[in-house]
């Protein structure tokens, strides 16, 4: 899902740095630099799409490392057996920390799991979910783009062997966002590119993640 930053002008070759302002993009990717864009009237010449500022990364620099207040995770399913069998035991437990709200917490039904808990795969899903939004609705503030209203109906799939091991294999995130008339329906799209890379859960994870973002705008 990472953003290509082309490093040169498709047309006349000028360089562009990924910290950049000085670029513009299709929703192909193709990138011209603001002269040649303005000459074009910001129109790709090769898809015939609207030409949209790319977004720049910044500069690398020595990151500041921050420890978090820890979680603590409490197994409450022991129903009398412990885990004598595979099936003597419940998989409920309880995530806490400090004076934070309790998550009740249990498997996947399909490893015996409480479909009403929540599961590490549906909490993974929910993680990269929320961090992309505050993400997404930072840049919004800062570009300009004025966000009323938002959600996203996140999914996971998972790749389970027969022996019970498996993985997540994809992460599937569909951001609904809702702008007011005076923002940019392109610009608020494009946003979702930069948010995705700047996610730090995204970042830390190497789960495919796609993006389907739905822009509406408001009416009245």
């Amino acid at each position: 899902m990472a953003l290509e930053l082309r490093a040169a002008c498709e047309r006349c070759e000028r360089e562009l740095p990924s910290t950049s302002g000085d670029a513009w993009i299709c929703s192909y990717e193709c990138t011209f630099c603001t002269d040649c864009a303005a000459e074009r009237e910001r129109v790709c010449p090769n898809c015939s799409g609207e030409l949209v500022r790319r977004p720049k990364r910044g500069a690398l620099a020595s990151p500041v490392r921050v420890q978090r207040p820890g979680a603590r995770i409490a197994w409450t399913g022991n129903v009398g057996r412990g885990t004598s069998s595979y099936d003597a035991y419940e998989r409920a437990h309880e995530i806490t920390g400090g004076d934070r709200l309790v998550i009740a917490g249990s498997s996947d039904p399909l490893f015996r799991g409480d479909a009403a808990r929540w599961s590490p795969e549906d909490l993974q899903a929910a993680a990269l979910a929320a961090c992309h939004m505050l993400w997404y609705l930072h840049l919004c503030a800062q570009d300009g783009v004025i966000v009323t209203a938002y959600d996203d109906n996140a999914t996971s799939t998972l790749l389970v062997e027969r022996g019970g091991d498996g993985r997540v294999g994809h992460v599937l995130l569909r951001p609904h966002a809702t702008i007011t008339t005076a923002s940019d329906p392109e610009r608020a799209r494009a946003l979702h590119i930069t948010a995705h890379e700047r996610c730090f859960i995204a970042n830390a994870s190497a789960i495919p993640v796609t993006i389907e973002p739905q822009i509406d705008v408001q009416l009245g």
